[in-house]
C-alpha cells in the first residue's frame, strides 16, 4: 500500500485495539482502521461538521456491517462547548476552528456550529477502559484536542499519530515546540516524522529546532 497513512496504521495498529479517528471526515481511515481493528476491536470517530457526518455515516454502514465502531458528530478539543467551524472552498477535509483565510487564500468561507467535547470526557461517559492508537487531523487544533484528553493520554499512554502544520497552529496560539514539550511532560518520549520513504523515521525534534515551516505527521510513542 502506498498510501503513508495506511503504513503507519498497520504498522501500530493491531487486532483487538481500541482506536480514536479523530477528524473523522467522511470516513476513509476510519473504515480502514475497522478492518485492521477486527471484530473485536473498536473505532470512536469524531466528525463535527453536520453535512460531512451525513457522508461518513452513509459511508461506514456501507463499508462493513461488523458493528465495532461509534461515530460521533462532535469534534475533540480541551473543553465541553459548542463553537463554530470554517470550511473553505466547501473542502471538508479542511474544516477547522480556526479561520484560516490567509494560509487558505480563499474567500468562499463557509461558517457552521458545531459541538466540542474533550476525550477525557467521553472515556468518563462511556467509562472506556484502554485506548491504544490515536489518530488525529484537526487543522491546527490538535494540541488543544491533546490538552483535553490529558488523563486518557496519561493512564492509557496510545501511541499518537498527529498533523503538525505550523501555519495552522499558529491561529491557535500554538507551536510544534509546544506539542513535544507538552506530551514530554505526560511520559511521551519519541517523536518521529515520515520522510519522503515511507517508513524512514526522522527525528521530529531536529526538524522543530531548525525553526522551518512545517507541515507533516508526527508519530509519538511513550
Amino acid at each position: 500500500n502506498s498510501n503513508p497513512d495506511k503504513l503507519i496504521f498497520t504498522k501500530y495498529v493491531k487486532p483487538g485495539d481500541t482506536v480514536v479517528d479523530c477528524g473523522a471526515n467522511i470516513g476513509l481511515y476510519t473504515n480502514f482502521l475497522r478492518l485492521l481493528v477486527g471484530k473485536h476491536g473498536f473505532v470512536h470517530s469524531f466528525e463535527p461538521i453536520p453535512k460531512t457526518f451525513e457522508e461518513l455515516s452513509f459511508n461506514t454502514k456501507q463499508h462493513s456491517s461488523i458493528n465495532n465502531y461509534r461515530l460521533n458528530m462532535m469534534g475533540l478539543y480541551d473543553r465541553i462547548t459548542s463553537s463554530s467551524a470554517f470550511i473553505p472552498n466547501e473542502i471538508s477535509g479542511h474544516a477547522s476552528l480556526g479561520n484560516h483565510s490567509e494560509t487558505w487564500k480563499t474567500d468562499s468561507i463557509q461558517k457552521v456550529s458545531i459541538d466540542l467535547t474533550t476525550l477525557d470526557d467521553y472515556f468518563d461517559k462511556h467509562n472506556l477502559k484502554a485506548v491504544h492508537f490515536i489518530k488525529m487531523d484537526i487543522e491546527g487544533a490538535e494540541i488543544n484536542a491533546l490538552e483535553g484528553a490529558k488523563e486518557t493520554l496519561q493512564k492509557h499512554k496510545p501511541t499518537l499519530y498527529i498533523e503538525v502544520n505550523s501555519a495552522l497552529l499558529k491561529c491557535f496560539k500554538k507551536t510544534s515546540f509546544d506539542l513535544i514539550e507538552f506530551l514530554k511532560k505526560i511520559g511521551y518520549q519519541n517523536f518521529y516524522y515520515q520522510d519522503e520513504k515511507p517508513f524512514k523515521f526522522e527525528c521530529f525534534e531536529k526538524l522543530v529546532q531548525s525553526e522551518n515551516e512545517i507541515n507533516t505527521n508526527v508519530i509519538a510513542i511513550a
